[in-house]
């Protein structure tokens, strides 16, 4: 049998290593907990390149209606009443009304409302031809 004092310094060596061993694995989790801590929270927050690109989409969107309105303004403005009406008579023919073709072409709405119904009854007068046809 072993000596008492040896027994209380195998016993208490074993403690201190026991010890030991708990602090170092409860450090190893508090820092393995925080990295997943700070993983969450960069993967909810958006990069900055990310944010300016959400904060961009509506701004584009916008600048591609006016940039559209702007090129029919234009093309309006120098084309002839011909081609004038073919642009109202097209615009007409996808559903927008006569106050929103004026806005576009840069036009009064009387103008535009007339040249609808222009526009509808050419359509109206083909469609009858091609039937009595």
């Amino acid at each position: 049998m072993l000596r008492p004092e040896l027994t209380y310094y195998f016993l208490g060596s074993v403690t201190l290593a026991s010890l030991t061993g708990f602090v170092l694995l409860y450090c190893k989790l508090n820092r393995i907990t925080r990295q997943l801590v700070s993983l969450a929270s960069n993967r909810q927050q958006p990069s900055p390149q990310q944010a300016a690109d959400q904060a961009a989409k509506p701004f584009d969107a916008e600048l591609l209606g006016a940039n559209m309105k702007t090129l029919l303004r234009e093309q309006a403005g120098t084309a002839g009443s011909a081609e004038r009406y073919r642009y109202i008579r097209s615009l007409a023919s996808h559903g927008l009304e006569a106050h929103q073709i004026a806005e576009i072409l840069g036009i009064g709405r009387g103008e535009a409302e007339q040249l609808v119904k222009l526009a509808r009854l050419r359509s109206t007068k083909t469609v009858m031809t091609e039937a009595a046809a």
